[in-house]
């Protein structure tokens, strides 16, 4: 039986080490944000990323929410299986490097969404936990930034509907043919002075490598409570459902958040 746990705390891996930062992403103003980590099947993890990434599977869920760790704990064959994340974020202001901030419109946001699976120092960046499957953004003006320098995201945007007569939320996320909608509201005391980091190795345009930090210093982070479903038949999709759990939260609001790239071993 799979299982949709949110979760009420923030996790991470530390940032991997940086020689030179190219160039930031800075955001600001979290209207809200959070992250479905799943563990997939290694041979749909497969179809997900390039030939040549190295994944890394859960072994005992070191760095890994509590609840996919207690997944492994009981079943221990899902040790073999592989971690992936897929975090969003809505903002009201973000900038590049030192360009003028961009400002979201009254009822908009700017959204960042990171998805990826565990990996071992994916495409050259020594100390990255996680292969960069792909960054996207709905922002026009960070995207081309993104560009310029040699990266490639992806024009990625997050659906709000408030549910008629309730207090919840529906956030739908589309990547690909997969579609991820989440319904439900943030639940209890909101939690301060936490910071979700996260390393990834990318694979840019015209064959560069980068190692990319994702730093989140919320101004809280509150349990999510709700349910999750996913549409879809793409490679995504597949692992999605297969997964035995899909851990979702905490959400996080306010505060600021930053995406650090820097050029790894060229390929």
């Amino acid at each position: 039986m799979r299982r949709l746990v949110v979760l009420g705390a923030l996790w991470g891996t530390p940032l991997a080490a940086q020689q030179s930062s190219d160039f930031r992403w800075t955001f600001t103003d979290a209207r809200d944000g959070f992250c479905v980590w799943y563990l997939a099947e290694p041979t749909l993890a497969r179809e997900l990323v390039p030939s040549d990434v190295v994944l890394a599977p859960a072994g005992d869920g070191a760095g890994l929410p509590g609840s996919v760790v207690r997944v492994i704990q009981d079943e221990p064959h899902f040790a073999a299986w592989i971690p992936g994340a897929i975090c969003v974020g809505r903002y009201g202001q973000a900038s590049a490097d030192d360009r003028p901030p961009v400002m979201a419109k009254d009822g908009e946001s700017i959204t960042v969404l990171t998805h990826s699976l565990a990996a071992t120092a994916p495409r050259g960046a020594s100390g990255a936990t996680h292969y960069l499957i792909e960054l996207g953004t709905d922002r026009t003006s960070l995207a081309r930034a993104a560009e310029l320098a040699g990266a490639r995201p992806t024009d990625r945007s997050v659906t709000v509907r408030q549910v008629p007569d309730t207090d919840d939320q529906e956030i739908e996320i589309a990547i690909g043919k997969t579609k991820i909608v989440w319904q439900g509201h943030p639940t209890g005391d909101g939690r301060v002075g936490w910071t979700r980091t996260m390393s990834f190795g990318y694979a840019g345009r015209r064959t560069t490598s980068w190692s990319v930090a994702v730093a989140v210093n919320p101004a809280e982070a509150r349990s999510m409570v709700g349910a999750l479903r996913v549409e879809g038949k793409d490679d995504l999709g597949k692992a999605l459902r297969a997964s035995p759990i899909r851990a979702v939260g905490p959400m996080e609001r306010g505060g600021e958040a930053t995406i650090t790239f820097s050029r790894a071993a060229t390929r």
